[in-house]
C-alpha cells in the first residue's frame, strides 16, 4: 500500500506513514502552524561547501537544516547565507529493538484500566530514526486572579485527559475542598514555570511533536555522524531557530495557563509574560511502534537514549 499524502510505499494494514506520519485512510495529520518560509540565500547553493571536510553540499530546495553526506556536519541557511550550526548535538542510542519493544509494551499496560494490551497486542511496523529537536529554553510568570475552594476546576482539568485524568482531577478537588471547607476564596497569585521545550526540527512531522515530554540525557555529545547506528535514518530539518523559538513561547506560555487554570473555580484575569533563550539542536534516536489491538492501531514513540515513551496512543480501558 501508499500513501497518499507523500506516495511511501508501506506494509499491508498500517495506518500511519514512516515517512510523513500521516494517518491512513483517517486524512492527513493536522496542519502544522502556519510559519514563515525560510528565507533563501543570496547565492547558488551548488557552490556550498562543508566547513568541516569541504564536501559539496547540495541541499534540497526548503531544507533550512542540512547534514553533509560525508562527515555528518549541519549548516543552517539564514537570512545572511549558510553559516555552520555550533549547538549541534546528539545522544547515542542505547536500545535494541527488542528492549525498545518492551518499553512500548510496558507502556501499553500502564493504568488501572488496562491489562496485558502489550501482550495481546500485534505489531504492525517499526523503525528507528535520528530526528532533529530544537530543545529551548523557556521563562514563563503568570500573574493571576479569581476565585478557588471546590475544587471544579481540577475536575474540569481532569476530564479531558480520559479516565486517568479524571480520577486524579476528583482526587486534587477532593483535597482542594478538604482544606477550603468547600467555601470559594479570592487568589491573587502568580505561577513561574521553566521548561526545556523540544520543537521538531522537521515542519509538517506532526506524529513526532512533543507535548509533555522533555529530554534530560544523561550525556550529550558533539554530533558525530560516525558513532551512530549504521544505515539508519538521520532526518534533516526545514524549522529555523526563529520558529522553533516562537512555538516553545506558545507553548510553554498555553501550557503554564492551563496549570493555572486547572487550580481554580473561576479565572478573573490572567497575564503571562514568556522568555525563550538560544536553542541547541539534538538529534535523538526515536523508536517508532504501530500496534494493532482488538482491531484498532495504536502508535508508541520510544527514546531511544532514555528508554521511555515520549508520546503515544493505547486504548482507554482493557480489562479483558
Amino acid at each position: 500500500m501508499f500513501c497518499m499524502q507523500c506516495g511511501a510505499q508501506l506494509p499491508d494494514g498500517s495506518q500511519f506513514c514512516a515517512k510523513c506520519g500521516a494517518r491512513l485512510g483517517g486524512g492527513a495529520p493536522a496542519p502544522a502552524p502556519a510559519q514563515a518560509a525560510p528565507q533563501q540565500a543570496s547565492f547558488e547553493t551548488q557552490e556550498m561547501k562543508c566547513k568541516s571536510c569541504g564536501a559539496p553540499l547540495q541541499p534540497t530546495a526548503g531544507m533550512s537544516i542540512v547534514n553533509c553526506e560525508y562527515c555528518g556536519n549541519a549548516v543552517t541557511l539564514s537570512g545572511a547565507g549558510w553559516k555552520q550550526v555550533m549547538k549541534q548535538l546528539m545522544v547515542i542510542n542505547k536500545l535494541s529493538y527488542d528492549q525498545a519493544l518492551a518499553v512500548g509494551k510496558s507502556w501499553l499496560d500502564e493504568g488501572i484500566f488496562r491489562r496485558n494490551v502489550g501482550v495481546r497486542s500485534e505489531v504492525v511496523q517499526t523503525y528507528m530514526k535520528y530526528v532533529p529537536y530544537w530543545v529551548v529554553p523557556t521563562a514563563v510568570d503568570t500573574k493571576y486572579s479569581g476565585t478557588r475552594g471546590t475544587g471544579m476546576g481540577a475536575v474540569k482539568a481532569g476530564a479531558g485527559k480520559g479516565a486517568g485524568g479524571f480520577l486524579k482531577g476528583l482526587a486534587v478537588a477532593g483535597l482542594e475542598r478538604s482544606m477550603s471547607g468547600g467555601k470559594q476564596h479570592n487568589v491573587n497569585d502568580r505561577k513561574q514555570k521553566s521548561f526545556n521545550v523540544p520543537v521538531v526540527a522537521v515542519r509538517g512531522l506532526a506524529l513526532f511533536e512533543l507535548e509533555d515530554y522533555e529530554f534530560k540525557p544523561e550525556s550529550k555529545a558533539i554530533f558525530d555522524k560516525n558513532k551512530l547506528d549504521r544505515g539508519v535514518e538521520i532526518m534533516g530539518g526545514d524549522v529555523t531557530e526563529q520558529e522553533a523559538l516562537d512555538t516553545a513561547k506558545a507553548f510553554a506560555s498555553k501550557k503554564t495557563e492551563q496549570e493555572v487554570r486547572g487550580t481554580m473555580d473561576y479565572v478573573a484575569s490572567l497575564q503571562t509574560d514568556c522568555v525563550t533563550h538560544e536553542g541547541e539542536l539534538l538529534y535523538v534516536p526515536v523508536w517508532f511502534f504501530e500496534y494493532k489491538f482488538k482491531e484498532k492501531n495504536y502508535f508508541a514513540l520510544v527514546d531511544g537514549s532514555a528508554g521511555k515513551v515520549m508520546k503515544g496512543q493505547r486504548p482507554a480501558i482493557a480489562l479483558r
